[in-house]
């Protein structure tokens, strides 16, 4: 899950180190927007979780303060953990219906047909080397 995004308002083009110090402290995604800069139609707004800093009215409005937003993003993620979070792997059955054992498998009786992945390559029971890849013959 992602962290909340913040936007977090500055007055002017660049935020200053205090912005810097402020957004850092914030255990969420920060991005930097001028306040000066923001559209007055409040369809063309930036999608967010929550706003910070010199936030404008029409930003006001529509988010909440970055800290109640990073508190319900830490709050999704307690209870989707809760859901999915780790358990141990269920034991499996051995034999007599107990679980826990891990009793090794017997093969099947009756006549085993090899796998023939593991039969001999050609030559191998003579010793003979097997051909080598030469790239370029001599002539």
């Amino acid at each position: 899950m992602k962290p909340a995004k913040i936007l977090y308002f500055v007055d002017g083009s660049a935020p200053t180190p205090e912005d810097f110090q402020a957004a850092a402290e914030l255990n969420a995604t920060v991005v930097f927007r001028n306040a000066r800069a923001v559209p007055s139609e409040a369809h063309s707004l930036e999608i967010c979780d929550g706003v910070a800093g010199k936030v404008p009215p029409i930003y006001a409005e529509k988010y909440p303060d970055a800290d109640e937003a990073i508190s319900k993003k830490a709050a999704e993620l307690k209870a989707l953990t809760s859901k999915v979070g780790d358990s141990p792997a269920p034991k499996s059955q051995g034999k007599g219906g107990k679980t826990g054992q891990n009793a090794p498998q017997q093969p099947p009786q009756g006549q085993q047909t090899p796998n023939p992945a593991q039969t001999p390559a050609p030559g191998a029971a003579t010793g003979q080397q097997p051909a080598g890849w030469n790239p370029n013959p001599a002539q």
